[in-house]
């Protein structure tokens, strides 16, 4: 799921260092990597520096401890990347416009009869929400609660409902821990359509929350087709958690962006699928 380093990357840090670099000179070049990308995985950095992955993690401790990043598992952000996470009911009002938009078109890719994860996003809510009044013969299994209840209410006769069970998060109504993980791990469904707090330029989904990524990453894994469904401002945020790498994503859909923005995604070797009113 780890993106490979970037040429760019490579390039500027080998021309003028060796792995006999003095920490302090390969612990800067760290900085300007992460300060480019926004993120960046102890792989990543072990095939830039040639240097082994306990030697990375030796620096990146080091410079957590300065107050220069923030560790995450498998890697580092930037500091200013901070675990801020709002409630369901405040992000359920914000962007609406684009979600419904998000939500119109995932529902027409939806095929009788499939079974479909739905993260606990607000955008994945939306979606819930267009399926009930669509009235598709579909399975939903999610861990988020809104959803959930949704789905019970609805008067739609073929729409099945199979709910993941686990801890409640009080602030995003969903469930999360061992147990959710092990329910989504039981099952296999032919798509999830799921979004995140942000998407770094160096292409890492990201989450406020470990336990919310983990929820993600196994639905991903458990999917045959993995669809991301986001707008610009998921590019200007992010969370302290990766999830996974953009490129395990079977397809993006993206609302309210530009064609560079298109360009730059299509540039990972992600199907990227614009869409607009």
């Amino acid at each position: 799921m780890t993106q490979l380093a970037s040429s760019e990357d490579f390039l500027q840090v080998r021309c003028g260092l060796s792995n006999r670099t003095l920490p302090e000179e390969r612990r800067r070049q760290i900085l300007e990597i992460l300060n480019r990308r926004g993120s960046i995985t102890v792989a990543e950095l072990g095939e830039i520096f040639g240097i082994s992955p306990m030697t990375i993690r030796r620096d990146l401790d080091a410079l957590e401890r300065a107050g220069q990043l923030k560790r995450t598992h498998g890697g580092a952000i930037l500091p200013s990347l901070a675990q801020h996470e709002d409630s369901f009911s405040h992000r359920l009002t914000r962007a609406v416009e684009a979600k419904e938009l998000l939500a119109e078109h995932a529902a027409a890719m939806l095929k009788p009869g499939e079974a479909v994860f739905l993260d606990s996003s607000t955008t994945a809510y939306y979606l819930a929400r267009r399926i009930v009044q669509l009235g598709l013969a579909l399975t939903i299994v999610t861990n988020s609660l809104p959803i959930m209840e949704l789905v019970a209410k609805s008067q739609v006769p073929r729409l099945e409902l199979i709910s993941i069970g686990g801890s409640l998060r009080k602030l995003t109504l969903s469930f999360v821990g061992q147990r959710a993980v092990a329910d989504i791990r039981s099952l296999y469904a032919d798509k999830v359509y799921f979004s995140v707090k942000g998407v770094t330029s160096g292409g890492d989904l990201t989450d406020p929350d470990p336990q919310e990524a983990e929820a993600k990453r196994a639905m991903i894994e458990q999917a045959r087709e993995a669809v991301l469904l986001v707008d610009e401002t998921k590019f200007e945020q992010y969370g302290l958690c990766i999830i996974g790498s953009i490129t395990v994503v079977s397809q993006v859909l993206l609302a309210d962006a530009g064609d560079d923005r298109a360009a730059a995604l299509r540039g990972m070797g992600v199907q990227v699928r614009r869409i607009w009113r």
